[in-house]
Protein backbone atom coordinates (compact mmCIF):
# COMPACT_ATOMS: atom_id res chain seq x y z
CA UNK A 1 0.00 0.00 0.00
CA UNK A 2 1.66 3.39 -0.80
CA UNK A 3 0.91 6.46 1.52
CA UNK A 4 -2.67 7.91 1.99
CA UNK A 5 -2.72 11.48 1.08
CA UNK A 6 -5.55 12.87 2.81
CA UNK A 7 -5.48 16.19 1.73
CA UNK A 8 -4.81 15.82 -2.05
CA UNK A 9 -6.84 17.18 -4.66
CA UNK A 10 -8.03 16.80 -8.20
CA UNK A 11 -9.50 18.96 -10.37
CA UNK A 12 -10.69 17.24 -13.46
CA UNK A 13 -10.76 19.84 -16.81
CA UNK A 14 -13.04 19.34 -20.00
CA UNK A 15 -14.28 21.53 -22.67
CA UNK A 16 -15.72 20.86 -26.30
CA UNK A 17 -12.68 20.22 -28.75
CA UNK A 18 -10.91 23.49 -29.55
CA UNK A 19 -11.90 25.73 -26.72
CA UNK A 20 -8.90 25.99 -25.24
CA UNK A 21 -8.92 23.18 -22.55
CA UNK A 22 -5.60 21.92 -22.36
CA UNK A 23 -4.20 25.18 -22.22
CA UNK A 24 -6.25 26.07 -19.36
CA UNK A 25 -5.75 22.98 -17.65
CA UNK A 26 -1.57 24.22 -17.60
CA UNK A 27 -2.89 27.66 -16.17
CA UNK A 28 -4.36 26.07 -13.52
CA UNK A 29 -1.79 23.35 -12.71
CA UNK A 30 0.67 26.66 -13.04
CA UNK A 31 -1.20 28.67 -10.46
CA UNK A 32 -1.68 25.59 -8.02
CA UNK A 33 1.87 25.01 -8.28
CA UNK A 34 2.81 28.73 -7.65
CA UNK A 35 0.52 28.64 -4.33
CA UNK A 36 1.81 25.44 -3.27
CA UNK A 37 4.80 24.50 -1.24
CA UNK A 38 4.81 20.99 -2.65
CA UNK A 39 4.61 19.92 -6.39
CA UNK A 40 1.46 19.88 -8.25
CA UNK A 41 1.10 17.77 -11.23
CA UNK A 42 -0.31 17.85 -14.80
CA UNK A 43 -1.50 14.82 -16.34
CA UNK A 44 -2.67 14.25 -19.92
CA UNK A 45 -4.36 11.17 -20.82
CA UNK A 46 -3.95 8.91 -24.04
CA UNK A 47 -0.51 8.14 -25.88
CA UNK A 48 0.77 11.42 -26.87
CA UNK A 49 1.26 14.81 -25.70
CA UNK A 50 0.25 18.12 -26.55
CA UNK A 51 2.40 20.10 -24.17
CA UNK A 52 5.48 18.21 -26.23
CA UNK A 53 4.62 20.08 -28.98
CA UNK A 54 3.31 23.26 -27.57
CA UNK A 55 6.76 23.74 -25.04
CA UNK A 56 8.75 21.85 -27.95
CA UNK A 57 9.71 19.58 -25.10
CA UNK A 58 10.46 15.86 -25.73
CA UNK A 59 10.20 13.54 -22.83
CA UNK A 60 6.80 14.28 -21.54
CA UNK A 61 5.89 10.17 -20.83
CA UNK A 62 4.42 8.28 -17.67
CA UNK A 63 6.70 8.85 -15.22
CA UNK A 64 6.15 12.59 -14.05
CA UNK A 65 8.36 15.60 -15.62
CA UNK A 66 9.36 18.72 -13.96
CA UNK A 67 8.96 21.18 -16.68
CA UNK A 68 9.23 24.38 -14.47
CA UNK A 69 9.91 25.45 -10.63
CA UNK A 70 7.08 23.09 -8.54
CA UNK A 71 5.22 21.84 -11.59
CA UNK A 72 5.70 18.53 -13.03
CA UNK A 73 3.58 17.05 -16.31
CA UNK A 74 2.72 13.29 -17.40
CA UNK A 75 1.35 11.67 -19.75
CA UNK A 76 -0.85 8.34 -19.01
CA UNK A 77 -1.82 5.68 -21.27
CA UNK A 78 -4.51 2.83 -19.57
CA UNK A 79 -1.75 0.09 -20.12
CA UNK A 80 1.10 2.11 -18.10
CA UNK A 81 -1.65 2.56 -15.61
CA UNK A 82 -2.26 -1.05 -15.14
CA UNK A 83 1.24 -2.20 -15.69
CA UNK A 84 2.31 0.17 -12.90
CA UNK A 85 -0.56 -1.39 -10.62
CA UNK A 86 -0.05 -4.97 -10.94
CA UNK A 87 4.00 -4.04 -10.62
CA UNK A 88 3.48 -2.55 -7.32
CA UNK A 89 1.81 -5.78 -6.09
CA UNK A 90 3.97 -8.47 -8.04
CA UNK A 91 7.23 -6.76 -7.58
CA UNK A 92 8.71 -8.79 -10.85
CA UNK A 93 9.43 -6.61 -13.27
CA UNK A 94 9.88 -9.37 -15.64
CA UNK A 95 6.72 -11.16 -14.75
CA UNK A 96 4.93 -8.30 -15.60
CA UNK A 97 6.14 -7.41 -18.86
CA UNK A 98 5.46 -11.03 -19.99
CA UNK A 99 1.86 -10.50 -18.77
CA UNK A 100 1.54 -6.83 -20.81
CA UNK A 101 3.17 -8.61 -24.17
CA UNK A 102 0.79 -10.59 -24.19
CA UNK A 103 -1.32 -9.67 -27.15
CA UNK A 104 -4.50 -11.24 -25.55
CA UNK A 105 -4.14 -9.50 -22.62
CA UNK A 106 -3.32 -6.03 -24.42
CA UNK A 107 -6.39 -6.80 -26.72
CA UNK A 108 -8.32 -7.61 -23.81
CA UNK A 109 -7.97 -4.23 -21.86
CA UNK A 110 -8.67 -1.92 -24.68
CA UNK A 111 -11.93 -3.68 -25.68
CA UNK A 112 -13.21 -4.79 -22.12
CA UNK A 113 -16.35 -2.09 -21.36
CA UNK A 114 -14.51 0.67 -18.90
CA UNK A 115 -11.80 -1.03 -17.77
CA UNK A 116 -9.40 1.68 -19.46
CA UNK A 117 -11.64 4.48 -17.86
CA UNK A 118 -11.68 2.32 -14.83
CA UNK A 119 -7.74 2.02 -14.95
CA UNK A 120 -6.88 5.64 -15.80
CA UNK A 121 -9.02 7.19 -12.47
CA UNK A 122 -8.05 4.23 -10.54
CA UNK A 123 -4.14 6.02 -10.91
CA UNK A 124 -5.42 9.15 -10.24
CA UNK A 125 -7.40 8.33 -7.07
CA UNK A 126 -4.40 6.22 -5.83
CA UNK A 127 -3.18 8.82 -3.39
CA UNK A 128 -6.41 9.42 -2.34
CA UNK A 129 -7.32 6.01 -1.66
CA UNK A 130 -3.92 4.46 -0.56
CA UNK A 131 -3.31 2.13 -3.32
CA UNK A 132 -0.62 0.99 -5.83
CA UNK A 133 2.88 3.78 -5.97
CA UNK A 134 3.23 6.51 -4.11
CA UNK A 135 1.67 9.93 -6.20
CA UNK A 136 3.32 12.94 -4.12
CA UNK A 137 1.24 15.71 -4.94
CA UNK A 138 -0.97 18.01 -3.16
CA UNK A 139 -2.50 19.03 -6.29
CA UNK A 140 -3.46 16.78 -9.72
CA UNK A 141 -4.75 18.41 -12.53
CA UNK A 142 -6.30 16.23 -15.21
CA UNK A 143 -6.70 17.50 -18.75
CA UNK A 144 -9.21 15.62 -19.32
CA UNK A 145 -10.95 14.30 -22.96
CA UNK A 146 -13.55 16.29 -24.24
CA UNK A 147 -16.97 16.45 -22.78
CA UNK A 148 -19.02 13.05 -24.23
CA UNK A 149 -15.55 11.17 -23.36
CA UNK A 150 -15.59 13.11 -20.00
CA UNK A 151 -18.94 11.88 -19.33
CA UNK A 152 -18.17 8.43 -20.17
CA UNK A 153 -14.25 8.07 -18.08
CA UNK A 154 -15.98 9.54 -14.99
CA UNK A 155 -19.29 7.40 -15.39
CA UNK A 156 -17.53 4.24 -15.97
CA UNK A 157 -16.47 3.25 -11.91
CA UNK A 158 -20.17 3.38 -11.14
CA UNK A 159 -21.46 1.39 -13.86
CA UNK A 160 -18.33 -1.16 -13.21
CA UNK A 161 -19.15 -1.41 -9.39
CA UNK A 162 -22.75 -2.21 -10.63
CA UNK A 163 -21.39 -5.28 -12.90
CA UNK A 164 -18.76 -6.72 -10.39
CA UNK A 165 -21.06 -6.20 -6.98
CA UNK A 166 -18.54 -8.33 -5.00
CA UNK A 167 -14.52 -9.11 -5.83
CA UNK A 168 -11.94 -6.39 -5.81
CA UNK A 169 -12.53 -5.27 -8.88
CA UNK A 170 -16.14 -3.78 -7.63
CA UNK A 171 -14.90 -2.81 -4.29
CA UNK A 172 -12.05 -0.57 -6.01
CA UNK A 173 -14.34 0.43 -8.72
CA UNK A 174 -17.04 1.98 -5.69
CA UNK A 175 -13.94 3.14 -3.97
CA UNK A 176 -13.13 5.85 -7.19
CA UNK A 177 -17.01 6.58 -7.23
CA UNK A 178 -16.59 7.61 -3.78
CA UNK A 179 -13.82 9.79 -4.42
CA UNK A 180 -14.95 11.43 -7.60
CA UNK A 181 -18.84 12.68 -5.87
CA UNK A 182 -16.31 13.95 -2.58
CA UNK A 183 -16.65 17.68 -3.65
CA UNK A 184 -13.35 18.11 -0.61
CA UNK A 185 -11.31 15.69 -3.18
CA UNK A 186 -12.41 16.16 -6.84
CA UNK A 187 -13.82 19.41 -8.54
CA UNK A 188 -14.31 19.71 -12.47
CA UNK A 189 -13.88 22.83 -14.37
CA UNK A 190 -15.86 22.59 -17.98
CA UNK A 191 -14.29 25.45 -20.25
CA UNK A 192 -16.70 26.52 -22.60
CA UNK A 193 -16.67 29.16 -25.49
CA UNK A 194 -19.05 32.55 -26.16
CA UNK A 195 -20.56 30.75 -29.28
CA UNK A 196 -23.38 28.79 -29.28
CA UNK A 197 -22.44 24.91 -29.50
CA UNK A 198 -19.74 25.14 -26.87
CA UNK A 199 -22.03 27.05 -24.77
CA UNK A 200 -24.59 24.44 -25.09
CA UNK A 201 -22.35 21.40 -24.63
CA UNK A 202 -21.29 23.40 -21.57
CA UNK A 203 -24.60 23.61 -19.61
CA UNK A 204 -25.39 20.10 -20.51
CA UNK A 205 -22.43 19.24 -18.72
CA UNK A 206 -23.03 21.20 -16.14
CA UNK A 207 -26.44 19.97 -15.00
CA UNK A 208 -25.02 15.92 -15.99
CA UNK A 209 -22.16 16.58 -13.33
CA UNK A 210 -23.97 18.34 -10.30
CA UNK A 211 -27.08 15.47 -10.73
CA UNK A 212 -24.28 12.41 -10.89
CA UNK A 213 -21.98 13.65 -8.94
CA UNK A 214 -23.23 16.10 -6.76
CA UNK A 215 -20.46 18.41 -7.36
CA UNK A 216 -21.23 22.08 -9.15
CA UNK A 217 -18.49 22.23 -11.61
CA UNK A 218 -16.86 25.83 -12.19
CA UNK A 219 -17.32 27.25 -15.70
CA UNK A 220 -14.69 29.28 -17.75
CA UNK A 221 -15.75 30.98 -20.89
CA UNK A 222 -12.68 31.76 -22.86
CA UNK A 223 -11.18 33.55 -25.49
CA UNK A 224 -13.39 36.81 -25.02
CA UNK A 225 -12.86 39.38 -27.12
CA UNK A 226 -10.89 42.46 -25.40
CA UNK A 227 -10.33 44.76 -27.72
CA UNK A 228 -8.33 48.44 -27.04
CA UNK A 229 -11.54 50.56 -27.88
CA UNK A 230 -14.19 50.38 -25.81
CA UNK A 231 -17.90 49.69 -27.17
CA UNK A 232 -18.47 53.33 -26.96
CA UNK A 233 -15.79 54.36 -28.09
CA UNK A 234 -16.30 51.99 -31.20
CA UNK A 235 -19.95 53.64 -31.53
CA UNK A 236 -17.71 56.45 -31.75
CA UNK A 237 -15.83 55.53 -35.20
CA UNK A 238 -19.55 54.06 -36.54
CA UNK A 239 -20.88 57.86 -36.50
CA UNK A 240 -18.21 59.46 -37.73
CA UNK A 241 -16.89 57.07 -40.46
CA UNK A 242 -19.58 56.71 -42.66
CA UNK A 243 -17.84 54.16 -44.87
CA UNK A 244 -14.67 52.37 -45.27
CA UNK A 245 -12.67 49.70 -43.57
CA UNK A 246 -12.17 51.51 -40.13
CA UNK A 247 -16.51 51.15 -40.28
CA UNK A 248 -17.20 48.28 -40.93
CA UNK A 249 -14.47 46.46 -38.87
CA UNK A 250 -15.60 48.77 -35.73
CA UNK A 251 -19.17 47.29 -36.73
CA UNK A 252 -18.42 44.07 -36.63
CA UNK A 253 -16.33 44.10 -33.87
CA UNK A 254 -19.71 46.02 -31.53
CA UNK A 255 -21.79 42.88 -33.50
CA UNK A 256 -18.67 40.06 -31.78
CA UNK A 257 -18.41 41.75 -28.51
CA UNK A 258 -22.84 42.00 -28.49
CA UNK A 259 -23.09 38.08 -29.38
CA UNK A 260 -19.89 37.12 -27.10
CA UNK A 261 -22.01 39.12 -24.17
CA UNK A 262 -25.17 37.48 -25.03
CA UNK A 263 -23.90 34.19 -24.70
CA UNK A 264 -22.08 34.35 -21.30
CA UNK A 265 -25.07 36.06 -19.83
CA UNK A 266 -27.38 32.83 -20.71
CA UNK A 267 -24.68 30.67 -19.04
CA UNK A 268 -24.57 32.93 -15.64
CA UNK A 269 -27.89 32.80 -15.88
CA UNK A 270 -27.89 29.10 -15.70
CA UNK A 271 -25.11 27.95 -13.82
CA UNK A 272 -24.68 31.03 -11.31
CA UNK A 273 -20.74 32.10 -11.70
CA UNK A 274 -18.51 32.42 -14.93
CA UNK A 275 -15.18 33.16 -15.07
CA UNK A 276 -14.07 35.04 -18.26
CA UNK A 277 -11.15 34.64 -19.82
CA UNK A 278 -9.64 37.12 -22.75
CA UNK A 279 -8.20 35.98 -25.97
CA UNK A 280 -4.74 36.04 -25.39
CA UNK A 281 -2.26 36.44 -28.43
CA UNK A 282 1.29 35.65 -26.94
CA UNK A 283 3.55 33.43 -28.53
CA UNK A 284 5.47 32.33 -25.92
CA UNK A 285 4.18 29.23 -24.25
CA UNK A 286 4.54 30.24 -20.64
CA UNK A 287 4.11 33.44 -20.75
CA UNK A 288 0.87 32.85 -22.24
CA UNK A 289 -0.41 30.27 -19.32
CA UNK A 290 1.11 32.78 -17.09
CA UNK A 291 -1.14 35.30 -18.31
CA UNK A 292 -4.03 33.00 -18.27
CA UNK A 293 -3.89 31.73 -15.02
CA UNK A 294 -4.37 35.25 -13.79
CA UNK A 295 -7.77 34.62 -14.86
CA UNK A 296 -8.45 31.27 -12.93
CA UNK A 297 -9.09 30.05 -9.34
CA UNK A 298 -9.17 26.75 -9.34
CA UNK A 299 -10.76 26.02 -5.78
Amino acid sequence: MSKVHEDQRITFVTGKGGVGKSTLAAAIALKLSMESESPALLVELGDSSYFEVLFEAGGIGYRPRSMRGNLDFALWSPENCLQDYVLHFLKIEKVVDLFFKNPVMKALINVAPGLAEVTLLGKATSGIRGVGSDLPYRHIVIDSPSTGHALALLRAPKALSEVFRIGPMGRESRRIHEVLIDSSKCSYVIVALPQELPRVETLELFHQIREEFGVVPKVYCNKILSPPLSESELEGILQTQTKGGISHFAKYLLDQLKREREHIDIMKAEVGWVGEVPLVLDSEPWKLIETLGEYVEPH
